[in-house]
């Protein structure tokens, strides 16, 4: 066990690894067939077997963040980065059994 040194400020997990946990996020399916204004996304890594990865992205209007797990809609959105192209307008829909961005 490390001694602790004296007046020396401890640092804290949260520090380096910041607390998503209170975060309020919104279903997808609250806006599906809404045209939403999309001003970005943050990709966090999943705590959930199955999901690498979600997106949750910056909406303006009623929800303010948008958390989906869906890889058509991570694609699209690294894309319309790629291209600098928020904010944008987008519509989410369920065409089949998974979400896409149009």
């Amino acid at each position: 066990m490390t001694a602790k040194k004296e007046n020396t400020k401890m640092k804290r997990v949260g520090d380096f690894i910041p607390d998503h946990s209170g975060e309020e996020l919104n279903n997808i399916e609250n806006i599906l067939d809404t045209e939403v204004q999309i001003n970005g996304f943050e990709l966090r890594t999943s705590a959930y077997e199955g999901n690498e990865h979600y997106a949750v992205m910056d909406i303006e209007g009623e929800a303010k963040a948008v958390s989906t797990g869906g890889a058509v809609v991570i694609k699209k959105l690294q894309q319309l980065e790629e291209q600098n192209a928020f904010p944008v307008l987008g519509t989410f829909v369920m065409p089949g059994r998974y979400y896409d961005l149009i």
